[in-house]
């Protein structure tokens, strides 16, 4: 079958007012097919279930269900379902630039956006399954727009740290590189739920030389560093679990559950309860 010239899409043509990034679920049967086309924006898609047949600059790809994949500017695709039943997937469509803000942010090497333009991430990857838990905020209208926007930074630095474990190259700044190989290694919560101690340990290096390089290079200290990682594992007890705060505060890691609350609060902009409230009724279709 002949194809057409391919049809360019622009970022700005999607971003709806005040937000970095667009949304959007798609259920496709079996017959149907995406035109090729190009744009000059980032997009990750999931599959949430079927296959599908995707041509990326004259490369045919088979991606099945659990597929996480990032696509770069200036890519020619197009796909159609490969299987018997509905092909439903998430596509998610953010600028270079907010992806160029999250590596000044960690401190990364640009040069990442030449090397990793196109990423099918591993089926047992953290990244999908913080992905999924994201993706109910992001297409959250009950969210506040600011919100949406921090929780799409956070998903854009897991990316990151994800691109510089499934390549060689390029790597991290040398620089500090010590510091971004330990947090990332400090993501788990059997880490960050022990406090800074289990940082130095990981980072071979002192609380003090840590928390110092933190502030200059992220500029924020070191005790919101990690509080931020225990408050987002907090979010995801509160809309997949029915446990109560008390038990969720502790388990995240404080000790002290004013603190959790003021810690939340400021981060999400609702208290627990609140925040467990709204992502029920997302969760409901109320």
């Amino acid at each position: 079958m002949k194809k057409n010239i391919p049809l360019k899409l622009f970022i700005n043509d999607f971003l709806e007012k005040g937000l970095l990034f667009h949304i959007a679920r798609r259920h496709m049967p079996p017959v149907s097919e995406i035109s090729p086309h190009t744009h000059d924006f980032y997009e990750l898609f999931y599959i949430e279930e079927g296959q599908e047949q995707h041509t990326i600059n004259g490369t045919v790809y088979n991606f099945n269900e659990g597929t996480l994949c990032l696509l770069g500017p200036s890519h020619t695709h197009f796909y159609t379902p490969s299987g018997n039943g509905l092909l439903k997937k998430i596509n998610l469509a953010f600028s270079r630039q907010s992806l160029l803000e999250a590596l000044l942010y960690l401190q990364f090497s640009a040069d990442i956006l030449h090397t990793a333009t196109l990423l099918k991430i591993n089926t047992d990857s953290d990244l999908r399954r913080i992905f999924m838990h994201a993706q109910r905020s992001l297409f959250s209208n009950l969210e506040s727009t600011e919100s949406r926007n921090r929780i799409f930074r956070s998903l854009l630095i897991q990316l990151l740290l994800e691109l510089t474990q499934g390549l060689q190259a390029p790597s991290p700044v040398q620089k500090n590189g010590w510091l971004v190989q330990g947090l990332h290694t400090y993501r788990q919560k059997k880490l960050y739920t022990k406090g800074s101690h289990a940082l130095a340990e990981v980072c071979g290096k002192s609380l003090e030389h840590i928390s110092r390089v933190v502030k200059k290079t992220q500029g924020i200290t070191l005790s919101s560093l990690i509080n931020s990682m225990r408050i987002q594992e907090a979010m995801r007890m509160l809309t997949e679990t029915d446990y109560p705060v008390l038990r969720i505060s502790t388990e995240s890691g404080f000790e002290n559950l004013s603190h959790f609350n003021r810690e939340f609060k400021k981060m999400c902009g609702l208290t627990p309860l609140q925040y467990r409230k709204k992502n029920l009724l997302i969760l409901s279709g109320s």
